[in-house]
Formats: C-alpha cells, structure tokens, sequence
C-alpha cells in the first residue's frame, strides 16, 4: 500500500520537484510549523494538540474496531425480517430510497473533478 501511496504522488505531481515536496510533507521532513513551535506539524492546519489527536484516533479505532460490518448489519436485519411480513417492504423501500438519494447527490454536485490521465 504504502508503494501505491508514493507512486500516486508522482503520478499525480506536475514535476518531479513537487512530487518531492509532497513527499518530504508526507514523512514530516518540511518545516511546516506556524510561528508557535507547541503545535505538531501534522496538527497546526487544524489546530489540535497530540493528546486531542490520540484521543480521537483510539476513540475512532475502538468504534471501527467494535461497529458491526455491514454483512453483520445485513443478517440481523434479515433475520429480522424473516418472522415480520410487513416489515419487509418497509426495509426494502427504506433501503431504495437511502440508494435513490445517494444517486440524485451524487449527480447533482456541482464540483468537477479533473480528469487526471491528462497529462498522459
């Protein structure tokens, strides 16, 4: 993964030397602190402290690490199903209209993304 990670960078880099810069910004070899040195210069852009940033990345991974997947998500709504007729049609209905909105959001966005094989 982590080849893929660096290969992008080039890839996507308009030069070689930008493609550098991003990667010394991605391996923290660029002096990217504001004028305050007790910020982390992976944090300063948004302004959290190392101990807020640990705190949300365990309470993140614990929510990963413990959430039910979505095939687990599945059985249980269909075993759920299964002893309740009328609540079928709700679910699929349900679950039409979640995959309808998606659609219709993500047709309507307004941002244009850039064609990236274009410089080849």
């Amino acid at each position: 993964m982590l080849a893929v990670i660096v290969a992008w960078v080039f890839f996507r880099a308009a030069h070689f030397d930008a493609a550098l810069a991003v990667l010394r910004g991605m391996s923290f070899m660029v002096d990217a602190a504001p004028a305050t040195d007790s910020i982390h210069p992976l944090l300063w852009n948004e302004g959290l402290s190392i101990s807020a940033a640990v705190t949300w990345c365990a309470v993140l991974s614990g929510i990963a690490a413990l959430a039910p997947n979505s095939n687990q998500i599945g059985e249980k709504l269909r075993v759920w199903c299964r002893g309740r007729i009328v609540a079928r049609p709700v679910v699929l209905g349900a679950a039409l209209a979640a995959i309808a909105l998606l659609i219709t959001l993500n047709a309507t966005r307004s941002s244009v993304s850039a064609f990236i094989y274009f410089n080849f």
